[in-house]
């Protein structure tokens, strides 16, 4: 299997460190433990509770504890609804291998995460691209996408809010 190479990744990877101002970070400032407990504005101690933990392999699935709690946030949710990933591009390979065979189409819109095209691509299947657009502030054209899907269609991707361009579709266009 061919993946492309990750351009954006590859370009942070030899700037980010050394740049006055990092306007390509896509992720929030890293926290310490600590620091991540006191915005929670309570006096919490969990040294014991992390001095009891076992450094296993864990539960393939994620921790029962942090699916129930993940779950809470949705409605009509139960853990049993909610898989833990190593982080979205994980996450995104396990979709596209699950779902995506050679000779599939998959809609991806452009900008946004390379994975997104480029895992498709690698699986076999063709990939067709819906550009957003500024004179559309950045949300896709459902027009010009009900154009682009076929019978073959397994899979469109959509990330909501968008990285980059950070247009938000709301429940309306959604549906």
């Amino acid at each position: 299997m061919y993946i492309e190479p990750f351009g954006i990744e590859m370009w942070m990877n030899e700037f980010e460190d050394h740049c006055k101002y990092n306007l390509a970070e896509t992720c929030v400032k890293s926290m310490t433990l600590g620091e991540l407990l006191d915005i929670t504005g309570k006096n919490i101690d969990i040294s014991n509770e992390i001095k009891a933990m076992k450094l296993t392999y864990g539960d393939i699935k994620g921790s029962e504890k942090l699916r129930a709690l993940i779950a809470e946030l949705y409605l009509n949710k139960s853990s049993k609804d909610v898989l833990i990933a190593h982080g979205a591009i994980g996450a995104n390979s396990l979709v596209y291998n699950s779902l995506v065979s050679t000779g599939d189409e998959v809609v991806s819109v452009l900008p946004t995460y390379q994975q997104h095209y480029s895992i498709p691509k690698s699986l076999g299947a063709n990939v067709a691209i819906l550009r957003l657009m500024p004179e559309n502030n950045f949300l896709p054209d459902i027009t010009e996408l009900k154009q682009i899907v076929t019978n073959k269609t397994k899979l469109i991707a959509l990330n909501n809010p968008n990285n980059p361009t950070g247009s938000l579709m709301d429940e309306n266009m959604l549906s």
